[in-house]
């Protein structure tokens, strides 16, 4: 895994929250680290408040999710 940071429009999905980039990748996001002993879905109802907002989102990606991660409002 890598440290990203990106630039998108955040949505709310059945599946949880991803953050669709201006070219259409998608990036799904979570507040945890994909080891952690805790439900998948953990914490990420921080996330809510910027649901249909540009936003610039860093954490740990490992191609096609975003760990650990960070969202604020652009």
């Amino acid at each position: 895994m890598k440290d990203i940071t990106i630039v998108g429009v955040l949505e709310e999905r059945s599946n949880g929250f991803i953050v669709k980039t201006e070219i259409g990748k998608e990036f799904q996001l979570f507040s945890i680290r994909p080891m952690e002993a805790v439900s998948p879905d953990f914490d990420t109802g921080k996330f809510a408040v910027f649901v249909g907002k540009k936003v610039r989102a860093s954490g740990m990606c490992d191609g096609d999710a975003i760990y650990s991660a960070t969202v604020e409002e652009i």
